[in-house]
This record gives structure tokens, sequence and C-alpha cells, in this order.
């Protein structure tokens, strides 16, 4: 398995700063080559993993794929590598200027069996922290107070405050309620120098607050792309050299 991440060591897609190594570990993507087998419920394809990272993969595969689709990935590069498959679901599909074509993942798994998975062995070999990999939930969140304008479908525009923000999701402190499952674009920003993040986002909880007459909504990202990952986390640097200065 070693020899198929070694080439992927010599791309990562955030070497400009040595601030924040911890959070920036999150926003790395390996860009490597390694052989799986994609499991479906009345199927199975093989494919190829061009990059991985702490929320997903990146495959180059042999037909399309549906958003929201569920798939049980295994790394065969090794037959003397007997870890099980990681659930996964379809992001997006996409075919490349080479004529490739893609599919963003996600993991939708539980933290335990991400855990001991094939996914991390690979990510411990990069120098991630063995335990805290995959503690997402717990994951470093930015304290950052900044106005964000929400889209949603149907809807004008609403004003929201950004409370944290990290590279999972952040959390917004609103006027008005959001329905859990809902789907908006948030447009941070400008900042800074940092032009304006435009990120689609999924509401997972939405609770009310008496005291102070707010809404504090968390939301998760969904489907960032690489030009939107680079932004975010040039966003989450300049943050945290304001709370450290």
């Amino acid at each position: 398995m070693l020899k198929d991440i070694l080439a992927g060591l010599k791309t990562l897609t955030l070497g400009r700063t040595r601030t924040a190594t911890g959070e920036r570990r999150r926003l790395v993507r390996l860009k490597c080559r390694y052989r799986v087998t994609c499991e479906m419920e009345r199927s199975a394809f093989r494919a190829v993993v061009v990059d991985i990272s702490v929320q997903g993969l990146r495959l180059e595969i042999p037909e399309r794929l549906k958003r929201g689709q569920v798939l049980h990935v295994t790394y065969i590069g090794d037959p003397t590598f007997t870890m099980g498959s990681v659930r996964c679901v379809v992001n997006w599909t996409r075919r490349t200027l080479q004529g490739h074509l893609e599919a963003g993942l996600r993991y939708e798994d539980l933290e335990s069996n991400l855990a001991r998975s094939w996914v991390k062995v690979i990510l411990r070999e990069l120098g991630f922290d063995a335990v805290n990999i995959f503690q997402r939930r717990k994951a470093r969140r930015v304290v950052a107070m900044l106005d964000v304008q929400l889209r949603l479908p149907g809807r004008t525009e609403l004003n929201a405050r950004v409370l944290n923000l990290g590279v999972g999701g952040a959390l917004l402190q609103t006027l008005d309620p959001l329905e859990r499952g809902q789907v908006l674009t948030m447009d941070l920003g400008p900042v800074k120098g940092l032009s304006v993040l435009s990120v689609s986002a999924e509401v997972l909880t939405c609770r009310y607050e008496p005291r102070n007459q707010f809404w504090f909504c968390g939301v998760r990202f969904r489907g960032l792309a690489d030009r939107q990952l680079d932004l975010l986390s040039r966003y989450l640097i300049h943050l945290l050299k304001d709370t450290v200065s």
C-alpha cells in the first residue's frame, strides 16, 4: 500500500504557510493512484482513487454515478491487506478535460469503522494523528463572527452571522429558523483581501434561544471543489491569526 501513496506526498494542496498545522491537515488532499472496488446495491465495479482527504475520496470511474448513491469502497492494491470496506456517498460526477470520468465521494460511515479502516492507514502514513483522524464532530472550529448571506431556493436572501467555521461546516446565527435538511448557498466575505466564498451547505440542526431571540443552526458543507477548499483554508488561517494576535 505504501508504494501506492508515496507519489502523493509531493502534491499537498496547502503548502503556502506553516500557520495552524493541525487545522491545515484537515484541508489536505493527497493525490495518489491506487485500486479499489466499489459495491452498490446490485452491482460492483473497479475504480482508482486519485486523491484522498479526511473528508472523502475522488475516484476515476468507468461509468457515471448519481448524486446520493451509496458505495462500499474496498482497497484491493495489496492481496495481504484484509481491512473491510468504507461506506461513502456520491457528491458529484464529472468528466475531466482529459476525458476521464471522476466522482467525488464523502465518507458516510461510523467513526468507529473509519477509525479501523484502510483509509485511516493511508492517512496515518501522512502523519495525521492516529487517534483523532476521524473525530470530525469534535474537530476544531475557529471563532468567526463574520456576516454571511444565505440564498435559499424560492426565497430572498437572508442575512446571518457565522459564529464558528471549520472545514466541514459552520454554526450560523439567524433571525429566522432554517429547516433541517434544507440545502442553501452561503456567501461569506469578502474579508481583508479574500474574495467572496460561496459554498453549498445542508442544515443539520436548528434551535431557538429565547434569551437572545436568535436561531442557532449547524450546517454541513457539500461537495467543496478544490478552489473552494483552498479559499476556505485561507479564511481559516486568517481567522486563526486574528484569534492569536
